[in-house]
């Protein structure tokens, strides 16, 4: 049992929470924070803060405040960083409830190595500004949302996301992806299907594909 505490993703798990403290504005942090973030139960957890101090990424402060070292810090952050585009990939793309995606980005941010989180982001911010990762939460709360087919004959719409992965990859060969902005060129009737400009090629989409590509109007 205490070698597995002593996994280095446990260990992780615990500079990661100390570095969103930090970054939420506290200075330090006390076991009980931690154990309500981690659901560690307080017997393992002196075993992982007692792991961290020996390897010099935290301090504790009169028994009772936790600090990050600048070495804990480094690698807080960088586990931050991995869940967050991990999290951004599952939800974005492969249109999974964010829960979920938040725990598929727990399981997998300790064995994904620098490389492939770098080039995963790069390819998540091919469009400006359309990941969650990339926005401040104050747009993402406000953010208007509809599919596509909710909008009127000459919006141009932003998509944000696009529901369900089995449709994804299809749908980013014709160019229609993230981040990527669509005219709405005409409303087919009463079957709802609609057509669409992208990269300057008019493409027909079915009512089906049309309420699964999530957007917001821009001028």
């Amino acid at each position: 049992m205490k070698d597995s505490i002593m996994d280095r993703s446990y260990c992780e798990d615990i500079l990661e929470f100390l570095f969103r403290f930090e970054k939420e504005g506290k200075k330090s942090a006390s076991r009980q924070d931690l154990i309500s973030v981690s659901g560690i139960a307080q017997p393992e957890l002196n075993l992982i803060l007692d792991c961290l101090i020996e390897k010099n990424t935290i301090v504790i402060l009169n028994d009772k405040e936790i600090v990050l070292t600048d070495a804990g810090r480094l690698i807080g952050e960088k586990i931050s960083r991995k869940h967050e585009v991990l999290e951004c990939f599952f939800y974005e793309m492969l249109g999974m409830p964010i829960e979920s995606a938040s725990e598929q980005a727990c399981l997998i941010e300790h064995k994904a190595s620098d490389e492939t989180i770098d080039l995963l982001d790069t390819y998540l911010t091919r469009g400006p500004g359309w990941c969650r990762r990339h926005r401040k939460k104050n747009e993402i709360d406000t953010m208007i949302c509809n599919n596509i087919g909710a909008f009127e004959e000459g919006d141009r719409v932003r998509v944000n996301l696009i529901k369900g992965c089995g449709r994804t990859r299809r749908l980013m060969d014709i160019g229609v992806l993230p981040g990527e902005t669509v005219i709405i060129k005409r409303k087919l009737g009463d079957n709802k299907s609609l057509v669409i400009e992208v990269k300057g090629v008019e493409i027909c989409l079915s009512p089906e594909i049309a309420s699964i590509i999530l957007g917001e109007k821009v001028l």
